[in-house]
């Protein structure tokens, strides 16, 4: 049974004398066998190695265009994410704040308590992008003099721990500083690394200094940001310089 197939073609493709003896096509057969069955084994070995080639070729191309599919669903997906983001910066990055008249009034009243330098947190609501100024959040300071007012840090901390476990953020850092007229508002070198210090931390803050005699600049260290005020007795000075125009 194991040179069957070899006999086979030799019986079908080999010539043979009619009427030679067993003994000699016997022979002839063990003779030709012994040529052609390594030979065939050889062409079985490589007619299986070309299909097992063509298989693995085929699984390739499979996996190819399977990769292919996936990096196509991935760069159609990188490219939405994308969109969006364009279409999320541009609302992030306008910043609109809303006051109301009647808050600053109050503000401006608790800012001038005394001599002294006060300062303080202010939070409110995001009103679908909106952010409002109308919550005032104290805390203790630990020095201050006419030109000069620093927050206690434990404190400080402690009114933004408070905020974030409410469900609110930072919105604003009010403070007063001495003198009268627009040009006592304009902040100085330690307002700006303060009010850079909340921009790295994420807070949408702004910077609010108020002068003696109600006059208020709105700041920021890079941010671009609008100040809507609604209400009356506000007056509108230059670019975000405010003045209120009520004061008792």
């Amino acid at each position: 049974m194991k040179y069957l197939p070899i006999m086979q073609i030799i019986h079908r493709f080999s010539p043979s004398k009619k009427g030679s003896p067993r003994k000699e096509q016997a022979a002839l057969i063990r003779q030709n066998n012994n040529v052609l069955h390594p030979n065939m084994i050889a062409l079985a070995d490589l007619d299986r190695s070309n299909q097992i080639i063509t298989m693995i070729f085929n699984n390739r191309k499979q996996e190819m265009l399977l990769w292919s599919e996936c990096l196509k669903s991935l760069t159609e997906l990188s490219q939405k994410v994308a969109g969006s983001m364009q279409v999320i910066e541009p609302a992030q990055a306008t910043n609109r704040y809303l006051v109301g008249s009647i808050f600053l009034y109050d503000a401006f009243e608790r800012l001038n308590r005394g001599p002294e330098e006060h300062l303080f947190f202010v939070s409110g609501l995001n009103a679908g992008g909106m952010l409002t100024l109308d919550h005032i959040c104290e805390f203790k300071v630990e020095s201050a003099s006419r030109c000069h007012a620093r927050g206690d840090i434990g404190s400080s901390h402690l009114s933004l721990i408070n905020l974030d476990n409410r469900g609110y953020r930072l919105h604003g850092l009010f403070h007063k500083h001495p003198g009268t007229g627009a040009g006592a508002t304009f902040p100085s070198i330690i307002d700006m690394r303060t009010q850079e210090r909340m921009e790295r931390g994420g807070y949408p803050a702004i910077g609010a200094i108020f002068s003696e005699d109600g006059y208020i600049r709105f700041f920021s260290a890079k941010r671009e940001f609008t100040i809507n005020i609604h209400g009356k007795g506000v007056d509108h000075v230059e670019d975000e310089t405010f003045h209120l125009t009520e004061l008792r």
